[in-house]
């Protein structure tokens, strides 16, 4: 749950891609203000080959180090380029899908709580309906989501876990 999300992450590198491409003093500040996924994206702590730290960051005058910074970060974050029109669009590390967020860190949240909640009531877990009351597991997630400050239907998350499950 402590990952950004992948809308923050993925304008953090569309910026840092437009800035790269005609580099100036503004990408240092950028660097420096940029989430931990992002930092951990542009030093390749997801890649099988292990992480490479990012180079130290240059002198703000220093046009010569901030071409190089621009270039090496742009080598890192740049996976493809498409040939348009009137220009290159380039397809970037990271999230990759645009508009609403996905909703795998709720469902492995919850699938966690429900194995939990199944091993300890020896129980199976449930949808609540209006005759079903306050059920244990329902309550449970509704805590933890309030804990954690999501804002989520408990209901339509327990919907989701019990219609991944079915095969």
């Amino acid at each position: 749950m402590d990952l950004d999300e992948p809308s923050i992450v993925a304008k953090e590198l569309r910026e840092i891609n437009r800035i790269c491409q005609k580099p100036n003093y503004t990408l240092l500040s950028i660097l420096e203000n940029i989430s931990t996924t992002t930092k951990n994206l542009l030093e390749g702590s997801n890649l099988l080959e292990g992480a490479k730290p990012l180079p130290k960051l240059p002198n703000r005058k220093d046009r010569a180090g901030i071409n190089a910074l621009a270039q090496d970060i742009r080598q890192r974050i740049a996976v493809s380029g498409k040939r348009l029109s009137d220009r290159v669009g380039y397809r970037l590390i990271g999230p990759s899908k645009e508009g609403r967020p996905s909703k795998d860190r709720l469902s492995v949240l919850v699938s966690f709580v429900a194995a939990a909640y199944v091993s300890a009531a020896v129980e199976s877990y449930r949808r609540r309906w209006d005759t079903d009351g306050d059920l244990p597991f329902h309550r449970i997630l509704e805590v933890l989501f309030k804990a954690l400050g999501i804002d989520a239907s408990t209901d339509e998350a327990i919907k989701r876990q019990k219609k991944s499950m079915t095969p």
